[in-house]
């Protein structure tokens, strides 16, 4: 294990632009996807701000708006951008040669990505309360006001309104498992080849997707026999995701053993 994380130690200590690259890129990646898919939001804010007199129309509107789900898709495609990054590491000359074991080897990277991972699902839950502390500073009490006034008494702001943004924690931490799903595959695809990786990793995913999503079609939903247990239905997909994930691990370990002098 100490010899693991000196090796994470020394790979950091070669990298160290992902102290600035990580925030930077959530940073950008966060406020683009907000302007992309929160359009209508955007329009009521401004509308709000600009309006000289309280218009509780409006503000009813904003409370009911979603918070932003959609940033969960940065929590798992940010930290592959930055490991794509990493493909040099694997064609050092000398990189193959030190003396650290496979598993040692192995558990380096793993944790490398790790942290990589956790360091932006911290950065993106940090930005998604910092905007619900902005929205609840500039709107909460007039949104509140305006439900009293509009008569809307046995009813309150909901909890996934974007006014309580931070509440979208909880689904970013859930739909990071599928950064830890596609690990392995990122670090196989970087292994394996050597030129258009990017590419060819973003290729093999589509692929998967497009595939899962026809069987999911045509051929599941096709089936004859009526399988009534909703719990079944629901656990199978994560199940197959699951089996694939773990030998995409082994076959990491074993691609990565192959490649030692």
């Amino acid at each position: 294990m100490r010899t693991s994380l000196l090796y994470v130690k020394t790979i950091f200590l070669g990298q160290k632009y992902l102290l600035i690259s990580i925030p930077v890129f959530a940073l950008v990646a966060f406020v683009g996807l907000f302007y992309l898919t929160n359009e209508q939001t955007i329009t009521l804010i401004d509308a709000l701000t600009e309006s000289s007199a309280v218009n509780y129309d409006l503000a009813i509107q904003l409370s009911q708006r979603q918070f932003f789900r959609e940033s969960f898709v940065l929590v798992f495609i940010l930290p592959l951008i930055h490991l794509l990054f990493f493909q040099k590491l694997f064609y050092k000359p000398y990189e193959f040669t030190l003396p650290i074991g496979p598993g040692a080897r192995y558990l380096s990277y793993m944790l490398v990505g790790l942290i990589i991972f956790l360091s932006n699902l911290l950065i993106l839950i940090l930005f998604n309360y910092i905007l619900q502390v902005y929205l609840q500073t500039q709107f909460l009490s007039v949104c509140q006001e305006a439900y009293n006034k509009l008569g809307y008494l046995y009813e309150s702001i909901p909890n996934t309104s974007i006014l309580y943004n931070g509440n979208v924690s909880t689904e970013l931490i859930k739909f990071g498992s599928l950064f830890i799903l596609l690990l392995p595959v990122c670090y196989i695809v970087q292994l394996y080849f050597r030129k258009n990786s990017i590419l060819k990793f973003t290729a093999i995913i589509a692929t998967s997707i497009i595939v899962g999503r026809f069987y999911s079609r045509h051929v599941w939903a096709n089936y004859n026999g009526y399988i009534n247990n909703e719990e079944y239905i629901q656990t199978y997909p994560f199940v197959l995701i699951t089996c694939a994930a773990i030998l995409c691990f082994i076959g990491f370990y074993y691609l990565l053993k192959d490649k030692e002098v």
